[in-house]
């Protein structure tokens, strides 16, 4: 019984992690440009390249926050209706809240933590 369940639980797992490495399919009124700043915070001691902040842009596009983890890896936040989107990819983290025209979020790579403080430009 036990081998016929777990190649239905790993597909089943494997389905749900692919889902945010997919971009958003329906068109929401919260599409559009996100600009300001991302500041990072250490996880462990000197484990990010800088802590000073930087300017910065996220994309929501068919109702989806746009993060590009990596150049080979971009996560997909769906919005929900109340603005709060997360994402999740292994040790890869990403969730925050859009709420008028303002978007905070917060990405953990389980090395360094970066937070997004942004407007709809």
């Amino acid at each position: 019984m036990l081998r016929k369940i777990l190649p239905i639980a790993a597909c089943t797992l494997l389905a749900g992690c692919n889902m945010y490495t997919v971009p958003g399919t329906s068109p929401s009124a919260l599409d559009g440009s996100y600009s300001g700043t991302m500041s990072a915070l250490h996880a462990a001691a000197n484990s990010c390249a800088s802590t000073a902040p930087v300017s910065s842009k996220l994309t929501v596009a068919n109702g989806a926050v746009t993060w590009p983890a990596s150049a080979s890896l971009t996560l997909y936040a769906p919005v929900m209706q109340d603005g709060a989107f997360t994402a999740q990819n292994g040790t890869v983290f990403l969730s925050g809240k859009i709420t008028n025209k303002a978007m905070v979020a917060r990405v953990s790579t389980g090395t360094c933590h970066y937070i997004y403080d942004l407007s709809k430009t």
